[in-house]
């Protein structure tokens, strides 16, 4: 039904020297957003745009989804309909930052463990008396 545009998608990310799955999921996303609109590709507006995503970040997609459709759509706005895309009209969503965890002793001891282990592991035949020496006589500071 739109193969037109899949090609011209494919020729104008060709250009850009895009990766084939990158062509892949722009061709993807834009039909699945051509078929959520139900419109003809000459009469999209920056508008459908917009409310197709609204949409999408209503049902609870995660930022990095909302703003992987974002982009299929944009290129083609841009790019293949050369229609002028407004970034304050159709914004990105803004991805969540999580502090991490403080590990627990237990999992810092494991941690300790285990390079120590590693350190072994990887000693060289030269001097190797001299580093496994080295390596057991490291001491890590308690964290407290």
């Amino acid at each position: 039904m739109y193969k037109d545009i899949f090609e011209s998608i494919r020729n104008e990310a060709e250009k850009r020297n895009l990766r084939e799955r990158t062509i892949q999921l722009y061709c993807s996303d834009v039909s699945y957003f051509l078929r959520w609109i139900g419109k003809n590709v000459s009469d999209l507006t920056l508008e459908d745009a917009e409310s197709f995503l609204t949409a999408k970040r209503l049902e609870g997609r995660s930022p990095e989804t909302h703003n992987h459709y974002r982009s299929a759509i944009k290129f083609l706005y841009k790019k293949v309909l050369k229609i002028l895309w407004d970034d304050d009209t159709v914004p990105a969503m803004k991805r969540e930052r999580n502090l991490p965890a403080v590990l627990s002793r237990d999992e810092i001891n494991a941690i300790k463990r285990f390079v120590r282990i590693r350190h072994y592991g990887l000693l060289s035949s030269r001097n190797k008396k001299k580093k496994i020496a080295l390596c057991r006589n490291s001491r890590f500071k308690s964290v407290q």
